[in-house]
């Protein structure tokens, strides 16, 4: 996954819960951008998938239930996104940077 769809996904995740009314305070905040910043750029969904949840949930209820509300996250954030999501970063930027001047 490129980082733009992983941060897309996991915002939308953490404003899920929110509506949820999960304690998500700045601290909870501060160890996800943490857990992204040491993943691997390779990491594919499950491993995000789990690596997330011990940050988030506190009983195996809300543990069924992050991992609920990741599924639908992702299927959001990929159906927003997907052409972006196939495209390599070095792609993506050639692909999308402003013309050149002359």
């Amino acid at each position: 996954m490129n980082n733009a769809f992983i941060y897309r996904l996991v915002a939308e995740l953490l404003t899920s819960l929110e509506a949820e009314a999960y304690p998500l305070g700045t601290g909870k905040h501060l160890q996800v951008q943490d857990l992204l910043h040491w993943l691997p750029r390779d990491t594919d969904a499950e491993a995000l998938r789990l690596a997330l949840c011990p940050l988030i949930a506190r009983n195996p209820q809300e543990q069924a239930r992050v991992y609920e509300l990741f599924d639908e996250c992702w299927k959001r954030v990929e159906a927003m996104t997907p052409r972006f999501r196939r495209l390599k970063p070095a792609v993506w930027c050639r692909r999308f940077q402003p013309p050149k001047k002359r």
